[in-house]
């Protein structure tokens, strides 16, 4: 995409199984070394993001002085996805997979987009530190809660227009 610059530079993760953790790892190796920020997209989630969203998530992710910033959306039925959790204040203090929400976490309906934002340097230095999920995956999200607990802003954006987000699975 020429608003961002550079050549489309294509990483193959070598276990399919890793997650997106080890995908991000492997992606991460073909980043220009003098970049500042790193986009990840999920590929199963991302086909319909516009180009005028990406850079208003990249401009908000400046703006906020976030290390790591991601696509929020809320959607009717958020069966099987990530949910934010947020504090009184409407801060991002994590996001909760369904296999490990809570009741009162699943009905939670704002959900991870799948498209982050990290500065490079934060995520070169962080993304060796993800565990093993029980599934022997490596997720991603993770590194939200590894931001938020290292006291770095986490900045979430909500999809305006919910009908860019179309999970794999939507009908």
């Amino acid at each position: 995409i020429k608003e961002i610059g550079g050549v489309v530079k294509i990483a193959v993760q070598k276990n399919p199984k890793g997650g997106t953790g080890e995908a991000t790892k492997y992606g991460l190796e073909k980043v220009d070394r003098d970049a500042k920020y790193v986009m990840v997209f999920y590929g199963d989630d991302s086909a319909f993001f516009k180009p005028e969203t990406t850079q208003k998530v990249l401009a908000e992710h400046i703006k906020n002085k976030a290390t790591v910033s991601f696509i929020s959306v809320v959607v009717e039925n958020p069966a099987g996805l990530g949910r934010v959790i947020r504090d009184k204040s409407g801060r991002v203090i994590g996001i909760v997979e369904e296999k490990a929400a809570n009741e009162e976490q699943k009905k939670i309906k704002e959900i991870n987009g799948g498209h982050f934002i990290f500065n490079k340097e934060w995520l070169e230095k962080n993304i060796n530190k993800l565990e093993k999920s029980a599934s022997g995956e490596y997720y991603i999200n993770n590194l939200i809660q590894a931001a938020i607990d290292q006291g770095e802003m986490v900045s979430a954006y909500k999809l305006e227009d919910r009908w860019e987000w179309q999970g794999v699975n939507t009908q």
